[in-house]
């Protein structure tokens, strides 16, 4: 039985040193179907694969099965990573049915939720997350269902990260979508806190940094058992290219290693009375659009095709 990762532009090749229990997972680059924009569509690429019960992984393992070694039946666990428009728009369409999240057992969604804003979201219900979006059921429930079954540990993670980066007026950016996905997700979870390692980063070096170049650490850490989410600072192209180069690796190495019996940094029990350094209480109180500011809606980063 093989261990396979899903890659949505998130990962080219397993990161170096990787402490894995075993033999190290396959790694399967799914690429996006390419449009005229120039940004692939995972959900171009999801329509030919889709069977009629909505589900998909096993027609994507056959058609890499020489490459993979096995089919789904031979494939023991399945993690997806997706960064950017692959996040937004891969791993989106990986998550949609729910007999493709029942065999998933790990998600990495790297700074890539882009859900479009509803019209007129300032006049819409203060309360709920759902209302800001012109679309929550087609962009962003997929993600919430599959965070909802890991914060209640039902036999799965997910850990999603957002940049300050954002795409357009209309398209709201990272941190403002996993705002509202982790405030969906504690209004209906009874979970205290999420399960964290002992240190985040498991490390303070990585080859891709430049000189001088600050290591990226999380200015806030939230979640319920094992739905983590974690704040980026940083709004420029560089600080969204790091959430590839770095924070997933990191992610890798701290939370899919230890959950498929690797080494440490292991998940430890989160102790509400001794939180991360930076943290917010668990049910923030929502007023207009989370985490929202006119300048975080205004700085471009050249993904605003990342919602397709």
């Amino acid at each position: 039985m093989r261990d396979l990762i899903i890659s949505c532009a998130g990962l080219r090749r397993l990161p170096d040193g990787l402490p894995w229990s075993g033999e190290p997972p396959v790694l399967l680059e799914w690429p996006g179907a390419p449009t005229p924009s120039g940004h692939p569509s995972w959900k171009a690429a999801a329509s030919a694969l889709r069977g009629s019960d909505g589900a998909m992984l096993d027609a994507l393992v056959s058609r890499y099965r020489r490459f993979i070694g096995a089919d789904l039946a031979g494939i023991s666990r399945i993690a997806v990573v997706g960064f950017s428009a692959g996040s937004n728009s891969g791993v989106r369409e990986l998550l949609r049915s729910p007999l493709d999240r029942a065999r998933i057992s790990f998600v990495a969604a790297i700074d890539g939720m882009h859900p479009m804003f509803a019209r007129r979201r300032i006049r819409t219900d203060e309360t709920n997350p759902e209302a800001h979006y012109a679309d929550w059921a087609g962009q962003m429930a997929p993600f919430a269902e599959y965070g909802l079954l890991a914060a209640e540990d039902q036999g799965c993670a997910m850990v999603c990260t957002a940049s300050g980066v954002s795409a357009s007026r209309s398209v709201a950016p990272t941190g403002v979508a996993l705002a509202s996905l982790y405030q969906w997700i504690a209004a209906r979870s009874s979970a205290a806190g999420p399960w964290l390692p002992p240190a985040y980063p498991p490390r303070d070096t990585a080859p891709a940094l430049r000189p001088g170049e600050a290591y990226p650490t999380p200015s806030n850490i939230l979640g319920a058992r094992r739905f983590v989410a974690m704040w980026y600072q940083g709004r420029t192209a560089r600080a969204h290219e790091l959430q590839a180069y770095v924070v997933a690796p990191d992610v890798l190495r701290a939370f899919l290693v230890p959950l498929w019996g690797g080494a440490e940094p292991i998940l430890v029990g989160y102790d509400p009375t001794q939180p991360p350094a930076v943290t917010l209480e668990r049910k923030p109180e929502v007023r207009g659009l989370p985490f929202w500011t006119p300048a975080a809606l205004g700085v471009a980063a050249g993904v605003a095709s990342a919602f397709i």
